[in-house]
C-alpha cells in the first residue's frame, strides 16, 4: 500500500512540474514576441536565458516573421517547446506527455 501511495504522490509532483513548465514556456514565448515586436534586432537566445524561469536546457525557440499582416505590419510568431525530464524512471514511457509548447503571435510596431 505504501509504495502505491508514494508513486501516486510522485505522479502528482510530476504533473505539478509539467504544469509549471507550461506556464514558464508560455511566459518566455510572450516575452520574446513582445521584445521582437518593439525591436526586431533583439538577441532571442539571450532574452530566453534572461526571462526563462526553467533555464534554457531543453528549451527550443523558433521565430517566424510573416510580412504584411492584416494591418500592414509584420506578424511575429514565436514557438517555444520544452522537454521536461521525468523525475522517476518508471515515468519514462510517458515522457512525451512532459513536453510542453506555447505559441505567441504579435504585430510588429515598426
Amino acid at each position: 500500500m505504501v509504495p502505491l501511495v508514494l508513486v501516486a504522490l510522485l505522479l502528482v509532483v510530476q504533473v505539478v512540474i509539467t504544469a509549471y513548465a507550461q506556464l514558464a514556456v508560455t511566459h518566455v514565448a510572450r516575452e520574446i514576441a513582445r521584445a521582437l515586436a518593439v525591436d526586431p534586432s533583439v538577441d532571442v537566445d539571450d532574452l530566453a536565458a534572461r526571462t526563462s524561469p526553467i533555464g534554457t536546457k531543453g528549451l527550443v525557440i523558433e521565430v517566424q516573421l510573416d510580412s504584411a499582416g492584416p494591418t500592414g505590419h509584420d506578424v511575429i510568431h514565436v514557438f517555444a517547446t520544452y522537454e521536461s525530464s521525468p523525475i522517476l524512471e518508471i515515468f519514462e514511457p510517458f515522457s512525451e506527455y512532459f513536453t510542453v509548447a506555447a505559441e505567441a503571435v504579435m504585430l510588429s510596431e515598426s
